[in-house]
């Protein structure tokens, strides 16, 4: 409880505290939850103590409390893995705010953040931006609301209106046990998110303070950050680190490739490969790519753009390939149901919590027969009936409220019938065992969204938005950025890089 780990992304969250869970003995949930494992969003959160329903997020609230603030349909849309918002829509009033979070997470000027906009074609006028932001931030007042800006500014002590920003007491304290912080992947911190990690650096009972990141691994422009941050603290000591433990010769040349055509700001590090073999491969596409895949080993399939991982999840879909999306979760209420149910059918027995959330998860009632008794799915749902029960044999399934055609069912495999995509699961389950159907070995997300992750084998698409094609043709920063989004995906593979040419009228020119 006295280290802190304070990332810029879930992802990256995740995996340290995987890693310190099999390291240590201690469950991860200790470290996330209890301890201080955490984002820096989720830190400051945790201090301002913050109710729910206070933060503007993407929830269906938070939608229509944003529509009827300004007045026109604005989407708010969050990046679940760095906390960054964004808004949807190209009318004035979703521009002016996209410019209001730019411009506090940048800790600039709200006109300096609207010339930065205009330049790579989303403009919008002084005037508007003025009317919506000032509407936005009287409603927030009116109604004791807040955003992620607003957070971070409270507890690192910033103030911001429309001509400016200053500083104020900060709000909040610094969690008192910490005695060393560890913030990761540092390259991707905003001014905002950097002040809040110095106030946290600051904290009275804080000895030691480690920064890790690699100035080339920061793409995350569109939500204010820069790798300047972290290079600009004053350090007492000072590691390049001479040898990649993840990447292979061939991963790694490819990787150093794509940075030297950055126009900017490219050195050249000296960082050796792995000791381990690795290899390069290209396919012409999803299926392709997907056919060379184990469903045991760890893979990453990871695209530019969210939509381009559709084709792929479809193809191992009807392969009935286990896999999940990086932001699904791997222990939530349905797929503790599944094992549940899979280990009654098995003859196991079952903790009184698992059978909770399978209970939860049963329909009542079916066509043919009921499958509950009368008030079982109420009593379930109250914790003391899971305490009191602290093993559930097969045997005592009609006890705890139960049909015998519920019953048959689980002798009979027919369970996964009755509940969410179960079906999908139990023959995953059959094929590959029921830990492989519950945690996924192949995880899908974007390059943003595996920051900090790796895997075995990495299936890299190469397809990009028209968007993206076009702004980095025109803007230099944006250019810069998307070498540096080729080298972060090339370089989450362990062993094996494939390069998936999918069919797209824009594409990645990586240097094969």
């Amino acid at each position: 409880m006295s280290l802190g780990f304070a990332s810029y992304t879930k992802a990256a969250r995740i995996e340290a505290s995987e890693r310190a869970s099999n390291c240590w003995g201690v469950p991860a949930e200790l470290l996330t939850k209890d301890g201080w494992f955490k984002t820096v969003h989720a830190v400051c959160h945790k201090q301002l103590d913050i109710q729910k329903g206070q933060i503007i997020d993407k929830d269906k609230e938070s939608q229509q409390w944003l529509a009827n603030a300004l007045g026109v349909d604005v989407r708010v849309i969050m990046d679940e893995d760095t906390g960054y918002s964004r808004y949807d829509g190209r009318s004035a009033g979703s521009l002016a705010l996209r410019a209001w979070d730019l411009s506090r997470a940048r800790v600039e000027p709200l006109r300096e953040t609207l010339r930065r906009l205009t330049a790579t074609g989303e403009s919008v006028t002084w005037a508007e931006a003025r009317q919506y932001i000032q509407r936005y931030e009287d409603q927030k007042r009116m109604d004791d609301r807040c955003d992620f800006n607003d957070l971070l500014a409270r507890f690192c002590g910033l103030k911001f209106d429309i001509d400016g920003f200053y500083d104020v007491d900060p709000e909040g304290a610094p969690p008192p046990d910490v005695r060393l912080w560890i913030f990761d992947e540092a390259q991707d911190a905003s001014a905002l998110v950097d002040r809040c990690c110095r106030r946290l650096a600051a904290g009275e009972n804080v000895k030691y303070v480690y920064l890790a990141g690699d100035p080339f691994q920061s793409v995350f422009a569109f939500g204010g950050s820069s790798a300047s941050h972290f290079m600009n603290w004053a350090v007492d000591k000072e590691r390049v680190m001479e040898r990649s433990w993840r990447c292979p010769a061939p991963v790694l040349e490819l990787g150093e490739r794509c940075l030297r055509r950055l126009k900017t700001g490219y050195w050249d590090r000296k960082i050796q490969p792995a000791d381990h073999d690795g290899e390069v491969l290209s396919t012409a596409g999803a299926a392709a790519a997907c056919s060379k895949l184990d469903a045991r080993t760890p893979t990453l399939i990871i695209a530019r753009c969210k939509y381009t991982l559709d084709a792929y999840k479809e193809i191992l879909a009807k392969k009935k390939i286990p896999h999940a999306m990086l932001n699904d979760g791997c222990d939530t209420k349905i797929l503790r149901a599944y094992r549940a149910y899979w280990d009654l059918e098995h003859g196991e027995p079952v903790t009184g919590e698992e059978l909770a959330v399978a209970i939860e998860a049963t329909p009542v009632r079916g066509l043919d027969a009921a499958y509950l008794t009368r008030g079982a799915k109420a009593a379930w749902g109250r914790p003391e009936t899971a305490k009191a029960w602290d093993m559930v044999t097969p045997e005592k399934l009609s006890e705890i409220g139960m049909t015998s055609a519920l019953i048959e069912r689980i002798k009979a495999g027919k369970w996964a019938e009755l509940v969410t995509k179960g079906e999908r699961w139990r023959t995953a389950a059959i094929q590959y065992g029921p830990e492989l159907a519950t945690r996924p070995q192949i995880r899908l997300g974007t390059i943003h969204s595996t920051k900090g992750m790796e895997a075995d084998d990495v299936v890299m698409s190469t397809q990009v938005s028209a968007r993206i094609h076009n702004g980095e043709i025109k803007d230099q920063e944006i250019h810069d950025e998307e070498r540096r989004v080729e080298y972060v995906g090339v370089t989450r593979a362990r062993r094996r890089l494939i390069v998936s040419h999918d069919v797209s009228d824009y594409s990645m020119r990586l240097p094969l």
